[in-house]
């Protein structure tokens, strides 16, 4: 029994609901005292989305979309709005358990605003809304703090942000950075 709990815990199939407070208040402290470490940018000139890994992780479908939903096409990722739930997701695979990240990206959205979020194996620990920016490119900054399993996944998913049918417009992002802050 302690093995499997132990192993459960580890996995994040027994996790907490949400950010705990005291790493929530870490999180706080960190995103303007936090001496940031890149350890992932994506060159979309090179990804491949669902196939090809590196040791920091890999792109890939997210909820079943097809190449009519996402594509890496001119150095950018695009999100072409198909269906709710729908989208791109990155497995960031080199994680540090409990540690604090702060993902950057320089994106255009068009119509409708997308979402991002950060699931760990069971749960939606960040749920941020991209707001639309039409024809200009605009960063935004996002902060998680990553599951305590060592085994559980960390999942940065871009999808619409409208969860009714009839969805419209685009997202397409030509920047994708990670940094785990220390401090």
């Amino acid at each position: 029994a302690a093995i499997g709990s132990w192993y459960a815990v580890e996995t994040g199939y027994f996790s907490n609901d949400r950010t705990s407070r005291r790493e929530w208040n870490e999180m706080e402290r960190l995103k303007t005292k936090g001496k940031p470490n890149k350890v992932y940018e994506a060159d979309f000139s090179k990804e491949k989305i669902g196939t090809g890994q590196t040791t920091e992780g890999r792109w890939t479908y997210y909820n079943e979309a097809e190449d009519d939903t996402v594509k890496i096409e001119g150095g950018s990722l695009v999100l072409n709005y198909t269906e709710p739930w729908v989208g791109s997701e990155f497995i960031h695979m080199g994680f540090e358990p409990g540690g604090v990240y702060r993902v950057t990206i320089e994106a255009k959205v068009e119509e409708e605003p997308a979402a991002i979020l950060m699931r760990n194996r069971q749960l939606d620990l960040m749920r941020e809304q991209i707001p639309v920016s039409n024809d200009a490119f605009k960063n935004h900054t996002y902060h998680y703090v990553a599951p305590g399993g060592r085994l559980d996944r960390v999942r940065i998913i871009f999808i619409p942000d409208n969860r009714s049918k009839g969805l419209k417009g685009k997202m397409t992002v030509r920047k994708f950075v990670i940094e785990l802050l220390k401090g």
